[in-house]
């Protein structure tokens, strides 16, 4: 019915597994959270620099919906390897 032979092969497997190296580096891990931190700094700037409009929109927007994104982008896929 049970076979140790099948324990010990799903102990080698997860082991492998277990054992990998993170796919992640620490530094990269860091750049991304402060692009993340990048907006609320934008915001808390003095005299309200983020809301200073380029093109009709303003720089804290930019900074969401393009900027950020972008540079994420860059960061987790360009600089991958």
């Amino acid at each position: 019915m049970f076979s140790p032979e099948i324990g010990f092969r799903a102990s080698v497997i997860l082991t492998r597994f277990a054992i990998m190296r993170p796919a992640v580096r620490p530094a990269r891990s860091a750049l991304l959270l402060l692009l993340l931190a990048g907006f609320p700094i934008i915001a808390a700037l003095p005299s309200d620099a983020g809301m200073i409009r380029v093109a009709g929109v303003s720089v804290l927007w930019w900074y969401g919906a393009f900027v950020a994104p972008a540079l994420v982008w860059l960061v987790a896929v360009v600089l991958h390897r």
